[in-house]
């Protein structure tokens, strides 16, 4: 009867394990991960449907080869246990590359914030230079002005200064 009891107990523990593994199949991503943790699922209800079959073997003391039924629990038990290492380490490689884009995720944000920084100082210096040299342009068109006309000033004093030359001869 204790025998009945402890299966029991490891078929509450499957059924346990099998509303974990929908919801680990639910939030897996696509691929070959999520077939493997599908295939670990597939080998945990078979061997909940072995519990439950050592169940009712021994409920109805039924004869059965024992050896090839411990023969078969330790093969599939060891499949299991590779299939779950097999499937943890991959998992935990799978976050180790998320670690890694997050992390060059982050050193290219404080690159960008950097550079945008840079950037924005780079442009009021040209906007500053900028200005600066308008002003600058404005001043030679005054003097520019001021230059022609006082020339063109000059070419009529010149002229005028013939003028009454002439008269004065």
């Amino acid at each position: 009867m204790i025998t009945i009891f402890l299966i029991g107990a490891g078929v509450c523990m499957f059924l346990l394990s099998v509303r974990k593994y929908i919801a680990i199949i639910k939030y897996a991503p696509s691929g070959s991960l999520r077939i493997r943790w599908i295939f670990l699922f597939v080998l945990t209800v078979f061997f909940l449907l072995g519990y439950i079959a050592q169940i009712i073997i021994e409920y109805r003391d039924l004869i059965v080869n024992e050896k090839v039924l411990i023969g078969l629990v330790y093969l599939f038990g060891a499949i299991y246990v590779l299939l779950v290492v097999s499937l943890s380490l991959s998992t935990i490689k799978q976050f180790g590359e998320e670690d890694k884009i997050k992390e060059r995720s982050e050193k290219l944000e404080l690159f960008v914030r950097e550079r945008t920084k840079e950037l924005g100082k780079k442009s009021k210096e040209l906007e500053k230079s900028k200005k600066e040299l308008e002003n600058k342009v404005l001043e030679l068109e005054k003097f520019n002005t001021l230059s022609v006309g006082r020339e063109l000033r000059m070419v009529e004093l010149k002229k005028k200064i013939k003028e009454l030359e002439e008269k004065l001869k």
